[in-house]
């Protein structure tokens, strides 16, 4: 089953509570207005960066799993 980086996005961003919504919705916010919505690439790494330090990730291994 194929599903798009916006598909990914929205499902991951559903989850979502508190202070995450608030920065994804910035985030969104800070897109130049009409671009494309960025890669889930992009967001996963924007996301552990500002949720999970690099350390915390590097010692649990943790990533965000892909559907």
């Amino acid at each position: 089953m194929h599903v798009t980086d916006a598909e990914r996005i929205e499902l991951a961003t559903y989850q979502l509570k508190s202070v995450a919504m608030i920065w994804f919705d910035q985030l969104k916010k800070g897109r130049v207005e009409g671009a494309p919505i960025f890669s889930f690439v992009v967001f996963e790494s924007a996301f552990m960066g500002r949720f999970f330090p690099r350390e915390l990730r590097k010692a649990k291994g943790t990533r965000i799993p892909h559907p």
